[in-house]
């Protein structure tokens, strides 16, 4: 897939994950940037939808991840190193970069590492605490 900015994309979708709020949507993919026959970069990409469905607009998402203006989008786009260390989020309001805010806490006071489920509750996102 190649990105709107021009990026060669190799895209494999990770685990679904559920959130509780069902104003919510979300998905994962590990993005990898080819340059020539190589993989230069290696990254996590998750998109949380607020009143948005990410799943139907799962293209449109993908190709302007890193794009100031997605249409209609409103919700987060977060970016990892393959490590899960924080790389960016980003977090949009009718389709337009917001300069608020955004993070994912664990709401499971066991939480420990990385289940394929867990719940999961947004803050700060489009206004909320």
């Amino acid at each position: 897939m190649e990105t709107a900015s021009g990026k060669s994309l190799l895209i494999a979708p990770a685990s679904e994950y559920y959130l509780n709020n069902k104003d919510f949507t979300a998905r994962r993919f590990f993005l990898f940037t080819i340059s020539g026959n190589n993989i230069s970069e290696g990254r996590i990409v998750e998109f949380i939808g607020k009143s948005f469905n990410v799943e139907e607009n799962i293209d449109a998402l993908l190709i302007n991840y890193d794009q100031d203006v997605i249409t209609d989008f409103n919700g987060g786009i977060f970016q990892y190193d393959v490590n899960y260390n924080n790389i960016t989020n980003k977090t949009y309001n009718n389709g337009t970069l917001s300069k608020q805010n955004a993070s994912i806490i664990n709401g499971n006071k066991n939480f420990h590492c990385c289940p394929v489920k867990f719940p999961m509750f947004l803050q700060n996102m489009l206004g909320f605490t």
